[in-house]
Order: C-alpha cells, then structure tokens, then sequence
C-alpha cells in the first residue's frame, strides 16, 4: 500500500510522523510533497520519497491524503484529476469540504474519505472521525481505518456529524493547551516553577481524562467524587460555574463547528 500525502504543514507532518513511527507502511512507500520545499528538510534521509509536484503523489498512491488548507482544495483538484487513478482513495482533511464538492471535481465514480485527526497525531495519539463515500467497499474502509488507526483512535461518523466532531476533537489539542498553561500559570503565581507547574498540569489532565475512559463513569460522578464538604474543590468549581465556565466551554465547541460549516463559503 502506497501513501500519498499532498501538503506537510502541521497536520500533514504529524500524519507523516505517524504513520511512519507505527511502522504501518515503509518509508519508501510514502509520497510527499509540499510547495515549501524547506518543510521537507530531512526526509529523503529518512527513506520517504519527495515528489516533483502534486501530480507525482497523485498518480502512485493508493491512498491519497490531502492536507492542504479548504481554500486550496478547488485548484489542487482539478491539478490532479488527470492523474489521480479511480481505484485509488481519496483521503480528505479539510474541515468544510464535503464528499460531493470533490466529487464534483473528480467525478461521481471517485472513492472519497473524510476524516478528521488532530495534531496528537505525531504521538500516535490522534482522536479521529472518519466518514466514507457510498463508493468505499468494506475492503477500502478496512485499509483506510488501519491506517488512520496506525497514529490513534478512529470514530466512524456521518458526514452531518463532522462539524460538531471538529468542535470537540478537531480543535480540543488547542484548547486543553491553552487550558494547561493557563493551569500552570495559576500555579506560577503560587510559588511553582513554570516547567514544573507544565508537566503537572498536562500530567493531571492527562490522568482525569484516562479515569473517565478507563471507569465508563460519568465525569459528573467522578467530578462529584473529588468534591468534599466545604472544601477547595467545590469552592473552585463553585467559581467556575458562577464564571459561566460550563457555558463557555458548549460556545466554544457550537463556534467552532459553525466555522467548520461556513469555512469554505
């Protein structure tokens, strides 16, 4: 199986960085290419092969991953569309752009994929939605699954559900490190050293989130369970919620997905 990957901004990197760490596929048998040429820096040594242009990962690739910005989709498509090959799959990231605008570039007949990953890709730790075209056999969405799953969890979901799926997981790596460092900075001000106060904070969010999977407890019975009478934990959260933390945290999610939908109009 050959993986095509067409854009090596940060996305396109971490995906790169996955799947080559998860040994799914070799290195030889990765294509990429990027318009700044500089981003590829060091890969040639790393045994993945650096193509010419867009067309040259086009025509090789059995998978097609797309990793440029929405606002590049229409040019980049109708680039490759003489190349790109109809047994191939098309892999798309793009938030905004759904199956039928590629198809009505590509054709009706084209495989398409969308899916979703975040940057903790580059870990293999990404959170991934996925949905599939009608075109897509079983065999198509196995390979395509396998490979989103060699760099972390996969979700399959409709199409109507990718907004909301962008909210919450699409754009979260930002949100909990805006939250770990506004954590930290809390524990700056009461003595800690700022490097220390980080890996604290991210350790301790890290943990929280493994107990609400591990458990299949409510995290409102868990959050329940840290609160003593009278004590700091329900005097913060007293605060939170008298701030409109909750409130804010369902905005943010509802704003995010409403760009999702008008990004690319």
């Amino acid at each position: 199986m050959k993986i095509g990957i067409i854009g090596f901004g940060n996305m396109g990197k971490a995906i790169t960085d996955g799947i080559k760490s998860s040994n799914l596929v070799k290195p030889q048998d990765i294509f990429v290419f990027d318009k700044n040429e500089d981003k590829l820096d060091g890969l040639k040594e790393l045994g993945i092969n650096i193509c010419d242009d867009e067309c040259g990962v086009a025509k090789v690739a059995d998978i097609l991953i797309l990793a440029v910005k929405p606002n590049s989709y229409t040019k980049l498509l109708e680039k490759i569309k003489p190349f790109f090959d109809k047994k191939s799959i098309l892999l798309s990231i793009a938030a905004g752009i759904t199956i039928e605008d590629i198809k009505d570039i590509l054709g009706l007949d084209t495989k398409v994929v969308r899916a979703m990953p975040n940057t903790p890709a580059s870990v293999l730790r990404s959170v991934t939605g996925v949905c599939f075209d009608e075109n897509c056999n079983e065999n198509d969405k196995k390979n395509t699954i396998k490979l989103l799953e060699s760099f972390g969890v996969v979700y399959q979901i409709s199409q109507e559900q990718m907004h909301a799926f962008v909210g919450i997981s699409g754009s979260l790596p930002a949100y909990v490190c805006m939250f770990v460092d506004a954590l930290a900075d809390g524990g700056v001000f009461e003595g800690l050293p700022k490097d220390l106060a980080i890996k604290i904070a991210a350790d301790a969010v890290s943990s929280s989130a493994y107990m609400i999977n591990k458990t299949g407890m409510h995290p409102s019975v868990l959050k329940d369970k840290v609160c003593s009478p009278s004590g700091t934990t329900i005097e913060a959260l007293r605060y939170l919620e008298n701030s409109g933390f909750r409130g804010l945290v369902i905005d943010t999610v509802i704003l995010a997905s409403k760009k999702s939908k008008n990004i690319n109009k």
